[in-house]
C-alpha cells in the first residue's frame, strides 16, 4: 500500500537467476517444434529447396537447445607494444581466463 512520503513497495519479484515464464514456455514450445518428425521433413524439403530464411532457423534451434559456446583467439607480439599497453593487456587476459 502507498503510504506519502515513504518509497514505493514492488515485492521480492522473480528470484535472482530465475528464467521467466514466457522464457521457458518458449524453449518448450522451441523444443517440440525440432522433435517434431513432420516439422523436421519440412525443414529438409525447405533448406534443399532455399525457400527458410537461415536467421529464424537458427533462431528456432537456439531457443530449443541454446545458442553454442563462442571462442576467440587472440594472438599479439609483446615486443610491439610499449609497457603501459602490456600490463593493460595481461590485465584484459586475467579477466578472461
Amino acid at each position: 500500500m502507498f503510504v506519502k512520503g515513504h518509497p514505493p513497495y514492488y515485492g521480492p519479484g522473480r528470484p535472482k537467476g530465475s528464467l521467466n515464464q514466457r522464457t521457458l514456455e518458449a524453449k518448450a514450445f522451441a523444443r517440440q517444434l525440432v522433435s517434431d518428425p513432420t516439422y523436421l521433413q519440412n525443414l529438409r524439403t525447405a533448406l534443399v529447396n532455399r525457400t527458410v530464411d537461415t536467421s529464424i532457423e537458427a533462431m528456432v534451434w537456439h531457443y530449443a537447445y541454446g545458442k553454442p559456446k563462442e571462442s576467440v583467439e587472440i594472438q599479439y607480439n609483446l615486443e610491439a607494444l610499449n609497457d603501459e599497453e602490456v600490463i593493460q593487456l595481461e590485465g584484459l587476459i586475467k579477466r578472461i581466463e
